[in-house]
């Protein structure tokens, strides 16, 4: 047991030295595809910034259906 230990404890300790969080993750791809969005397309600032609000309720309404479905029929 002591040689897993001794494995984990350095794993753990090379994720949370190299690993980023995850809202660093999810930042940077929100501006990597923001920035694709407006090189890409005919979209501006203000339409893209409103499709992604848009994303979000739709998002959000289907994991609440999921959520609920999960509960409902386990």
């Amino acid at each position: 047991m002591h040689l897993i230990e001794r494995i984990a404890s350095a794993l753990t300790a090379w994720s949370v030295r190299w690993v980023p969080n995850s809202f660093i993750i999810a930042f940077m791809l929100t501006l990597i595809v923001f920035a694709t969005a407006l090189t890409l397309t005919s979209a501006g600032p203000l339409d893209c910034v409103t499709y992604w609000g848009d994303g979000i309720v739709i998002f959000t309404a289907y994991a609440l259906l999921v959520t609920v479905a999960s509960l409902l029929f386990p």
